[in-house]
């Protein structure tokens, strides 16, 4: 039977990488969750982080980190974008599996050995996440983290509330194999928003799956404000339009909903005007989607509570204005650009 140190050495060397700017609320229980994981030896594995000049006290608080533990490394990051980052700390990883994280995130005392785990009970997955739990410190914080939460305020983002294990199209704080960055590539330092969807996209390609896990567990704090949330979302639907131009086959119809649902508002407005049909027809959709957002609302505060019925609908409606009007201004943007070239 092989002896504790032998377990040690076969052991793979885990390296977890994640870009910060200005993140001093979150990043002290980011990374003592990180530090106090079970079922990992303190020898394989490490934290990676590039800073994109924090302002705040968040170099500090790195410096602070990395002085009192040796499993921790930060760099510059000049650029401040995420897909930067990742790659800074990939140049600088030692392990054989690669996490992707979030300075927003906080995971439970197991993520990094459940990781490692499903690794191994699915060799044909590329790439393995799990169960992305959105929570809040505060009213509408909470009330964002639970639209966050919902299918109805994310879509097809399937691994904010799935519940069983399955494949996926994509996943949020990944854990793959350093050899399928070396196959895929790594993070497309011209993508703004959506570098993970898109690496993602390109494992797919390369012949890898990706498998959801819900024995993984993280929990996300997401925007405090209407201004981050609508900045967020608009900036992540802006930039999927560049990433389909980039890999057409990547399209789906269920991309561009948000974007026909904004397009809709302000046409039956306008139409509704000179056409009585189009008024009726855009109060029947106006008046549908009203339901479903009061529906999946109270379906929230079952759980949640009902103080949170004022505020949802309006955190839905600002997630699919903001995302839809991101989509419309990027195939803008691709029109223009496409006609000044």
């Amino acid at each position: 039977m092989a002896d504790r140190n032998e377990l040690e050495s076969t052991a793979p060397v885990v390296s977890v990488i994640m870009g910060t700017y200005n993140e001093e609320h979150y990043i002290e229980s980011c990374l003592d969750a990180l530090l106090n994981q079970r079922n990992v030896d303190v020898k394989q594995m490490e934290i990676l982080i590039a800073d994109g000049g924090s302002h705040d006290n968040t170099r500090a608080i790195l410096d602070r980190y990395q002085q009192a533990d040796p499993r921790i490394r930060w760099f510059d990051n000049p650029s401040r974008i995420s897909p930067a980052a990742w790659n800074i700390c990939l140049d600088h990883a030692r392990g054989d599996v690669i996490l992707l994280m979030g300075a927003h995130t906080v995971v439970n005392d197991e993520f990094v050995s459940a990781n490692l785990k499903v690794l191994d009970q699915v060799p044909d997955a590329g790439c393995v996440g799990g169960r992305v739990n959105t929570a809040g410190k505060a009213y509408l914080q909470n009330a964002i983290a639970l639209a966050l939460n919902s299918p109805f305020g994310v879509g097809s983002a399937r691994y904010r509330y799935a519940d069983k294990p399955q494949y996926l199209e994509t996943i949020n704080y990944g854990a793959c194999r350093k050899v399928v960055f070396e196959k895929v590539g790594r993070f497309r330092e011209d993508l703004i928003r959506n570098e993970d969807w898109e690496f993602n996209y390109r494992l797919g390609l390369a012949g890898f799956r990706l498998f959801f896990s819900p024995d993984i567990h993280s929990t996300y704090y997401p925007r405090t404000s209407f201004g981050k949330l609508w900045k967020q979302q608009y900036w992540t639907s802006f930039g999927k339009v560049k990433v389909i131009r980039q890999h057409p086959a990547s399209f789906l119809w269920r991309h561009v909903i948000p974007g026909l649902f904004v397009a809709g508002l302000a046409g039956g407005i306008l139409l509704g005007q000179i056409s009585r049909p189009a008024l009726y027809s855009w109060l029947i959709v106006i008046g549908g989607y009203a339901g479903l957002s009061l529906t999946f609302s109270a379906r929230l505060c079952l759980k949640s509570g009902w103080g949170y019925l004022p505020m949802l609908p309006i955190v839905f409606l600002w997630i699919h204005l903001s995302y839809g009007i991101g989509l419309i201004g990027g195939l803008l943007d691709y029109l223009w650009s496409k006609e000044e070239a």
